[in-house]
């Protein structure tokens, strides 16, 4: 397929990894949050050890073995000094304990045990894993996701996008070493969540379920301390929670082959479809039956786009390809005069022609894998032209602005975010290897989760 001509995709790593390597790192060689794009300037000078999964696996694709050993020993040294309470520094509440934190860390730890194929690496993710174990997962076998650093106990409710991703990540740990126990809890949280009376009903995860964390009906006891997340029981938030739980879904299927979780996959679909999606492709944030909950469109529907992408070459159900299809061809329609996509749309206040760097990255890599499957050129095309405008807009002399006018390319935000920056490797990697971006390795390595 032939799109717009771009600069050689060895070029623009070459400049990305550089400029890492000389603005991004503190006296120790660790990464820092992020920097002004345009003056060079340290924003935010704190290490992202919970953006492991995020830089590791692409230091590891370029061959930077020693900046990425660095950061696995940075982070590894941190969980050490926390006593296991490891939890995102930039989050306000630090006496909260989210799981959510502990999954790009996991998934850079396995990335470099997968690496490194040593005995003492994988230890390290043994250990990680049991201890993740003791923090979110109740004593009955139900994973929350939630804890306290006060006493270390799992909170008595399960949180979506705080479990979501994890038997995804169990599902490669038991891939790589044989121990079916990382199966075992992978099914178990799956599970837990098919049997949710609201996903049974609706074809959608709520943002937090008392059964899922419970096993059981909820009582009368039971309720009242539960009221603050009562919300939650019946609203869905469809990216990185919906999204991720339906991925880690289907790594359970394609490793047990059990027609059960292709029939939720199915009823998740099926609710998908009538509560989210409207007939001109556009796709609801958010989504509660008990109101007119219904937030901005955004960006973020390459994650459905990527999704329903390995979901076919899973499943060979051309209904996914279909809607992803209708999906995208929304996006294609509202691509801005740079190449770039405006990142949020309101029903209420119309197009917003800002940009979201990360998003741009992720929309261009889920059309490639479109274009991929069904060999259609413009899906190529209009890949390129957003990556070409990501080159031309969102580089800056010092990194990657946050974020751009849509359609004349102005900087409107010029922070440069470390991991965002490292992700944009994405798209060169995948321009470089068209063709193959729906076979296993690059569905993990490309994947936003």
């Amino acid at each position: 397929m032939n799109g717009k001509a771009l600069i050689n995709p060895r070029l623009q790593t070459e400049r990305i990894l550089n400029q890492v390597k000389t603005h991004y790192l503190n006296s120790n060689g660790i990464l820092v949050g992020g920097l002004d794009s345009l003056s060079g300037k340290v924003l935010d000078p704190r290490p992202i050890h919970e953006d492991l999964g995020d830089t590791v696996p692409f230091l590891i694709y370029f061959g930077e073995e020693e900046l990425a050993k660095t950061q696995v020993e940075a982070a590894w040294n941190r969980l050490l000094s926390d006593n296991w309470h490891f939890a995102n520094p930039r989050r306000t509440r630090q006496w909260l304990l989210d799981a959510y934190d502990w999954s790009d860390l996991l998934w850079g730890m396995i990335s470099w045990a997968e690496y490194t194929q040593e005995g003492s690496d994988r230890a390290r993710v043994d250990r990680m894993l049991e201890n993740w174990q003791k923090l979110f997962v109740l004593p009955w076998g139900r994973a929350t996701g939630l804890s306290t650093s006060l006493g270390g106990m799992p909170l008595p409710i399960s949180s979506l996008q705080s479990v979501g991703m994890f038997p995804e990540i169990l599902v490669r740990w038991c891939e790589l070493t044989g121990k079916n126990e990382y199966l075992d809890l992978a099914r178990e949280i799956v599970e837990q969540w098919a049997e949710d009376p609201f996903f049974k009903e609706n074809g959608l995860f709520p943002k937090a379920s008392l059964r899922a964390a419970l096993g059981c009906s909820v009582s009368s006891f039971v309720q009242p301390l539960a009221q603050p997340f009562i919300s939650q029981l019946s609203t869905i938030r469809l990216f990185k929670d919906n999204t991720n739980l339906i991925a880690s879904i289907m790594a359970v299927y394609r490793l047990t082959q059990n027609p059960k979780l292709e029939e939720v996959v199915q009823h998740w679909i099926q609710g998908f479809s009538t509560n989210l999606l409207t007939d001109a492709g556009e796709l609801r944030v958010e989504w509660s039956p008990k109101s007119n909950l219904s937030k901005i469109y955004s960006i973020f529907s390459f994650q459905i786009i990527d999704l329903l992408c390995d979901g076919y070459t899973l499943f060979k159900d051309q209904t996914m390809l279909a809607l992803a299809r209708k999906i995208a061809n929304y996006w294609v329609e509202i691509q801005g005069e740079t190449g770039l996509f405006p990142c949020n749309l309101s029903p209420k206040h119309g197009l917003e022609k800002v940009t979201f760097s990360d998003g741009e990255t992720d929309m261009s890599v889920a059309l490639l894998k479109l274009a991929e499957l069904t060999g259609e050129n413009r899906y190529y095309t209009v890949a390129s032209n957003c990556i070409e405008g990501i080159r031309k807009y969102h580089y800056q002399r010092f990194g990657i602005a946050d974020a751009v006018n849509s359609d004349t390319g102005e900087v409107v935000r010029s922070l440069s975010k470390t991991k965002f920056y490292i992700l944009s490797l994405k798209v060169w990697i995948a321009l470089e290897n068209f063709g193959k971006l729906n076979q296993k390795q690059f569905q993990e390595l490309l994947a936003d989760r």
